[in-house]
C-alpha cells in the first residue's frame, strides 16, 4: 500500500506543472486545481506532496539505502519541477524536464543499485 501511495502522489505533483503551463487555455468550467488555489497554492501544495511522497519511504518494512537516497532526490527534483514551472514557461519544459524527471529517477535507481552491488 505504501508503493501505491507514493506512486499516487508522484503522479500528482508530476501533474501540477503541466495544470499551471494550461492554465491560461483551460476554460473556467475545468475548475483546475491552479485554477481553484492560484499558482503559488499549487506548487506549495505539490511540495507538500513531494515531502509525503518522501516520508512514505520510512512506512516501509524493508529500508533499502538506495531507495532512501533516489527518492530524496527525486523530492529535490520534484521541488526543482515545480519552483520552476509557470503559466509562461518554456514551450518544452513540461514536455521534455519535468517528463524527465522519472527516467532520471530510473537511471539513479540502477546507477546506485550497480553501485552499492558491487562496492
Amino acid at each position: 500500500y505504501v508503493d501505491w501511495g507514493q506512486r499516487f502522489l508522484l503522479i500528482l505533483v508530476l501533474m501540477a506543472p503541466f495544470e499551471i503551463r494550461d492554465l491560461k487555455f483551460d476554460p473556467p468550467e475545468l475548475r483546475t486545481i491552479p485554477q481553484r488555489i492560484g499558482v503559488g497554492a499549487t506548487k506549495w501544495a505539490g511540495s507538500i506532496l513531494a515531502l509525503g511522497f518522501f516520508l512514505m519511504t520510512f512506512l516501509k518494512d524493508d529500508l533499502h539505502p538506495v531507495e532512501l537516497i533516489s527518492n530524496g532526490i527525486l523530492m529535490v527534483l520534484l521541488a526543482f519541477a515545480l519552483g520552476f514551472s509557470g503559466s509562461r514557461q518554456s514551450r518544452y519544459y513540461a514536455s521534455f524536464w519535468v517528463e524527465g524527471v522519472p527516467v532520471l529517477w530510473a537511471g539513479m535507481v540502477l546507477a546506485l543499485d550497480s553501485y552499492w552491488t558491487y562496492s
